[in-house]
């Protein structure tokens, strides 16, 4: 079972596909890039991209709010 949260443009030949998944009983959110075909026909999913079980998304966040506070103008101090 998987359910689709959110696409976001990447470029004008990729996107990023937010997904939540169950596998084996253990959930997951997969996080990644798709390309559009040249044919028009549905995007498809690259090698590139993440998979990580929900509780670990803790962690994930954590380190992304770190990384985007250290982006603001101002900021000191370098990410982990």
């Amino acid at each position: 079972m998987s359910d689709l949260v959110a696409v976001l443009p990447k470029n004008a030949l990729e996107e990023i596909h937010v997904t939540r998944t169950v596998f084996k009983g253990k959930r997951y959110v997969d996080i990644r890039v798709f390309y559009k075909p040249s044919d028009g026909s549905e995007p498809r999913p690259t090698k590139k991209g993440v998979c990580l079980a929900v509780e670990d998304l803790g962690d994930l966040l954590k380190v992304l709010g770190k990384v985007n506070q250290e982006g603001k103008p101002g900021a000191k101090g370098k990410a982990a």
